[in-house]
């Protein structure tokens, strides 16, 4: 069964490969790099092997002409040739990241699921439940998102749009400094190198979780469930 079941996949990578070739080669303009600080999260459609990143976007182009799923993502090792093909889906069982010798090549046209807000790499969804800074976090995970990391002023100013946009003046964002006092860290674990502070910050120990409002960035009691909060 085992055998059987090896050569069925190989006759797949093989039609894939054809189809490739039948279309020629993509242009990479209908795609783009996957750099954002969040991983791209989806599941594995075929891992096979190409000369290039464009025969690999080449074979994702070409894939919803041999299955019902649509191939999303290429991701590519420029080492091993190796080419993996990914589906869109935020509750994946895997996650991809650009990095070293693997890059993630994304559709250009691939929206965002209703409800979601396309900004450069990522979907950011707000939710206007009023919860604690750790229920949002947990609410965001188990949309298969995390609480919406802010890496510079175009990205904070997309997402303040949205919070006003939806008429919220308050959100919870994915930062605190519970673990050490003055030390803040994404839950993402991306560097800390942009901030919004109020110009009144002074931090204290009881607030120690990170909020978007219409005076930029505050440091909140965590424990606060007032506020609204933006997954990503």
């Amino acid at each position: 069964m085992l055998l059987i079941e090896m050569h069925i996949i190989q006759i797949c990578i093989l039609l894939l490969q054809l189809v490739a070739n039948a279309f020629g080669s993509v242009s990479t303009k209908a795609y783009k790099r996957h750099s954002g600080s969040s991983a791209l999260k989806g599941n594995p459609l075929e891992l096979s092997t190409a000369p290039s990143a464009v025969q690999c976007l080449t074979l994702c182009a070409g894939y919803q002409h041999t299955s019902r799923e649509v191939c999303y993502a290429a991701c590519y090792n420029s080492g091993t040739g190796a080419c993996e093909l990914i589906s869109r889906d935020r509750l994946g069982t895997v996650e991809w990241m650009s990095e070293n010798k693997w890059k993630v090549y994304v559709t250009k046209d691939a929206g965002c699921e209703e409800g979601w807000h396309s900004y450069e790499n990522s979907c950011f969804f707000l939710s206007t439940e009023k919860l604690t800074w750790h229920d949002a976090r947990n609410s965001c995970l188990n949309l298969g998102a995390t609480l919406a990391v802010i890496t510079d002023k175009a990205e904070d100013e997309f997402v303040w749009d949205l919070i006003q946009t939806l008429g919220q003046q308050f959100a919870w964002l994915g930062a605190s400094d519970e673990d050490r006092e003055g030390s803040w860290r994404w839950v993402t674990g991306a560097e800390w190198n942009f901030t919004l502070w109020l110009n009144d910050y002074v931090g204290g120990n009881q607030n120690n979780c990170l909020l978007r409002s219409s005076f930029g960035w505050g440091d909140y009691p965590c424990d606060d469930d007032l506020y609204s909060y933006v997954c990503e």
